[in-house]
């Protein structure tokens, strides 16, 4: 497999990130308005611009432990992340009531904004194994890349204390490898690229579940007996 040799190629120019391996990381967007979902739908036609919101935990948190509030914003193919962190139950009461703490401060009424404006609600957990290393020099490139396995999710049990288990998203044995940079890509990883063969492609993780469940509440609808009841799915609960 590529990313088996391109791993000790790295070796040489980047280490373990200090969130290095993360194991049963979850990522728990909200997305807007479920019978619409407005956000994925927008984000899948590839716009100049869209955003997002989602809970973050680095493992299974507890009651108490600190979460992160994010959200994620994508201008003319830059990413620009701003977040808040807060215990996980005061978290979820936030996404709950729409309203975040006044220690939020402005990153914290962006995001009241955001919830108020989509009246967003939780619809799907992600969770996946993450690998995470950075430059050994520090340079202005401010170069990072992480290899995701076992990518997962679920669309019930929207909880983060209640686990990371899920439906597989990739085959067995497939890594989904992101390399994250403020300006051009290093020579030396281009030429690592090219000689594992390895080409850029467009993956979103919650575009697949959302895709996924399209073609299910389609074959569905397709399906004499159970048009009524397709129908419904899709646009009821999708």
């Amino acid at each position: 497999m590529t990313w088996a040799f391109l791993v000790p190629l790295l070796g040489g120019a980047v280490h373990l990130w200090a969130w290095g391996i993360a194991r049963g990381r979850s990522v728990f967007p909200a997305l807007a308005r479920p019978w619409q979902n407005l956000l994925i739908r927008r984000s899948l036609e590839k716009p100049v611009y869209k955003e997002k919101l989602r809970l973050r935990s680095y493992g299974v948190p507890g009651d108490g432990d600190n979460v992160f509030l994010e959200m994620k914003k994508k201008v003319q193919g830059v990413v620009y992340k701003r977040r808040i962190c807060l215990p996980l139950d005061r978290a979820m009461a936030c996404l709950a009531q729409g309203t975040i703490p006044a220690a939020g401060g402005q990153i914290g009424r962006e995001i009241a904004y955001m919830l108020r404006r989509y009246r967003l609600r939780p619809a799907v957990l992600l969770a996946y194994d993450r690998t995470a290393y950075t430059e050994l020099e520090p340079s202005p490139n401010q170069l990072r890349i992480t290899i995701d396995r076992d990518i997962r999710s679920r669309q019930t049990d929207l909880d983060l204390r209640l686990g990371a288990a899920g439906e597989s998203l990739l085959a067995p044995g497939m890594r989904l490898m992101e390399i994250k940079t403020a300006h051009a890509i290093p020579l030396w990883l281009c030429a690592a690229l090219d000689q594992n063969e390895i080409r850029p492609t467009s993956f979103s993780k919650y575009g697949r579940v959302y895709e996924a469940r399209m073609r299910a509440g389609q074959a569905r609808a397709m399906r004499p007996a159970a048009v009524k009841g397709g129908v419904c799915d899709a646009v009821c609960h999708v």
